[in-house]
């Protein structure tokens, strides 16, 4: 039940313990071994690429994962009880320590993504502001005449005939 030695490990040096065919630990795992999967567990959960399919961390990750279901399963394997309870606290402390980070960093990206979507409001909301305020005229070319007619106590046609030798002064 023991797990084949694989140099890439970085507990492959380490003495992981060896279980007999009813589970019972004939040698137990150094505490070199217990140290190298713990530091190699927090690696791996602090590694973005943990969850990439076939990847390094994820395969790294996966082998982790088993040597503590070994662990987990088979408590005789560790030195002492002493060995066992520091081991797990302190591998739940890792834990601890990566949720609050990760829960740091997803709190600051929501704040960044808050502060954006304000940024966004208040420009949309100057830009209101400001055609309210400051509305902009775009006059139609028949304005002069329309005010023309309504001031003038002449009726003005709607269209005056240009003479085609006439400039727009009115010269010739």
């Amino acid at each position: 039940m023991t797990m084949s030695n694989n140099s890439s490990l970085p507990w492959a040096d380490c003495d992981t313990g060896f279980l007999d065919s009813d589970g019972i630990a004939i040698r137990k795992c150094s505490t070199e071994f217990l140290s190298t999967l713990c530091t190699a567990y927090m690696d791996c959960i602090a590694d973005d690429k943990i969850h990439v399919q076939d990847s390094s961390a994820n395969q790294l990750f996966e082998r982790v994962m088993d040597e503590l279901r070994r662990l987990s399963s088979s408590p005789t394997l560790f030195p002492s009880t002493e060995t066992q309870t520091r081991f797990w606290s302190l591998l739940t402390h890792a834990i601890d320590t990566q949720v609050t980070a990760a829960q740091s960093k997803i709190d600051e990206e929501m704040r960044a993504d808050f502060l954006m979507r304000a940024n966004l409001l208040a420009r949309e909301e100057d830009r209101l502001l400001q055609s309210l305020n400051r509305p902009t005229f775009a006059a139609p070319l028949s304005l002069p005449l329309d005010m023309i007619s309504k001031i003038s106590p002449i009726s003005v046609p709607n269209s005056l005939p240009l003479d085609s030798s006439m400039n727009i002064h009115g010269s010739l």
